[in-house]
């Protein structure tokens, strides 16, 4: 740009890019204009992420005993069964 230096150009960027995302956040309904609140949204993200990874551990936990309670009644059944047959059989 003409009349202007690198290290002008690359401020008013520095700038324009600050005054965008934090229009970007606000707009999300994300304060972002001071050191507390950036660190209350960074707390909220954590808080986000624990519980985010909270609900995959129950739901890697519900399956885990669904498919053993499955299995469970499938060798109960089984074994029913057998001890049914060998009894019938040996009367």
């Amino acid at each position: 740009m003409p009349g202007l230096s690198e290290d002008e150009v690359a401020r008013i960027a520095q700038e324009a890019a600050k005054a965008a995302v934090a229009e970007t956040f606000l707009a999300l309904g994300l304060d972002v204009s001071t050191p507390a609140s950036i660190i209350e949204l960074q707390e909220y993200f954590a808080n986000w992420r624990r519980s985010r990874d909270l609900s995959r551990l129950v739901a890697r936990y519900g399956i885990t005993v669904t498919v053993g309670t499955v299995i469970t009644g499938a060798l109960a059944v089984l074994w029913l069964g057998l001890t049914s047959l060998f009894k019938s059989g040996a009367s």
